[in-house]
């Protein structure tokens, strides 16, 4: 039996993207939140996009629509500011503002082709909007304690930690108790720290680890 309908069902991508961690490269999704605004460039407030929105668990979203006729409230179609904001657990939450003139969110019609038949497509005029956007993780605080090298059972009271790649941080000093705390570590995967204590030095590589807010690590030195 063969089923034949003249109805087309149509959702036209505006925006895609990718929601990416700044510091490691990977995806955000668990728990992402994405919302868009807009407004005619004349106005002051904001007000939510009518767009419906997915983000997947790579990190991927769309923002689409299926009425050509959104945006033309007025002839001839205003320019629109837009501003979409990203945020999610455990990072520091992201705004970016983009604006598209008139003639992409102009009503438009184009002609396709489907099994054999031609369709007429309302469709939005302008092109497709690409954007990657980054989340900075919430600051990091690198905790610690140095104890004297062959004797764990010592700590090192006094000695220099300093951040110096992939940037040179102050150094903070170890108390009585050979501790040490330093907040805000650059955003990177890696860094390296430069210990010192009565004129010896030694360099060393940390991973940081930006699934909970404070890295613990043990030096001897």
């Amino acid at each position: 039996m063969s089923v034949h309908t003249d109805t087309v069902l149509q959702r036209q991508a505006l925006i895609v993207g990718r929601l990416l961690d700044q510091a490691t490269g990977a995806p955000v999704s668990t728990s992402a939140e994405l919302t868009l605004g807009y407004k005619r460039s004349d106005q002051s407030e904001y007000r939510p996009c009518p767009l419906a929105s997915r983000l997947d668990a790579d990190g991927h979203f769309v923002f689409s629509t299926d009425q050509a006729d959104l945006f033309a409230q007025l002839t001839p179609t205003p320019d629109f500011d837009f501003r979409l904001q990203a945020s999610a657990a455990s990072y520091q939450a992201s705004t970016h503002d983009f604006s598209l003139p008139g003639t992409d969110l102009t009503p438009a019609t184009e002609t396709v082709t489907l099994s054999g038949a031609t369709y007429d497509m309302p469709r939005l005029s302008g092109p497709l909007i690409n954007l990657s956007l980054t989340l900075a993780p919430e600051p990091l605080r690198l905790a610690g304690q140095v104890l004297e090298d062959g004797d764990p059972e010592t700590p090192l009271a006094g000695a220099q930690v300093q951040v110096t790649a992939p940037e040179t941080r102050p150094a903070v000093e170890t108390d009585s108790r050979g501790y040490f705390a330093i907040d805000n570590m650059p955003l990177e995967r890696q860094v390296t720290l430069t210990l010192s204590h009565g004129g010896s030095e030694r360099t060393t590589a940390v991973v940081l680890d930006y699934s909970r807010p404070v890295v613990h690590r043990t030096f001897a030195f």
